[in-house]
């Protein structure tokens, strides 16, 4: 298997990952936030 056609699947998956962890960090501060929990 040719390493051009790893690079693809390794960066896609990397922007996945990068994604996944935002929206998910995002959730976590909106939660923080309603339940009262003051910006640091």
């Amino acid at each position: 298997m040719p390493r051009v056609s790893l690079l693809q699947p390794i960066s896609a998956g990397i922007v996945g990952a990068i994604t996944g962890f935002a929206s998910s960090f995002a959730l976590v501060v909106a939660g923080l936030r309603a339940v009262g929990a003051s910006p640091a």
